[in-house]
């Protein structure tokens, strides 16, 4: 695996024009409590054209936090203190497997809230790996987003493709 520059004028995302600098410079300005990979994406606009560079400003983000006492988090979202394989072991290994058959039930065991577009086709995806059930049957289509609830790759302008 290439190693990263740590130049500040290195350019990290060639579709935004963002140098390793500009990202380290978000990444203090927001502090090691207020940074996050969303976060960081937003203000410094890299990883958000083409998204081949995300993996990178992971990494700095990563190095960046970890040079100011802090750590990244791999939290699925807000609502699980999990990462996806994580809380896919979590329901998979359950003891009682009809504790955790729905989405409700796994928050209710596992995470708190209400769900977001993260977490919601995550544990749908985990449902249906699971237990091996058509995604859009019960309550489980719910927790698609549109290009699976559709069965079709969806397009800006309401274009769309049959999968």
């Amino acid at each position: 695996e290439e190693e990263l520059s740590t130049d500040p004028a290195t350019q990290v995302c060639s579709c935004n024009d963002v140098t390793r600098g500009d990202i380290t410079s978000v990444i203090h300005d927001l502090g090691v409590e207020g940074a996050n990979l969303k976060d960081v994406k937003a203000c410094s606009k890299a990883g958000t054209g083409c998204g081949g560079c995300e993996p990178d400003v992971k990494a700095i983000l990563a190095s960046e936090l970890e040079k100011m006492g802090g750590a990244l988090s791999n939290h699925m979202c807000e609502h699980f203190a999990y990462s996806r394989p994580e809380l896919m072991a979590l329901v998979r290994t359950d003891s009682d497997p009809d504790s955790v058959d729905s989405f409700e039930k796994i928050l209710a065991k596992h995470g708190h809230g209400d769900g977001c577009e993260i977490c919601k086709p995550a544990v749908g995806s985990i449902l249906a790996s699971i237990y091996n059930g058509v995604i859009i049957d019960d309550t489980r289509d719910q927790l698609q987003d549109t290009n699976d609830r559709s069965m079709a790759n969806m397009q800006r302008g309401g274009t769309y493709s049959v999968v």
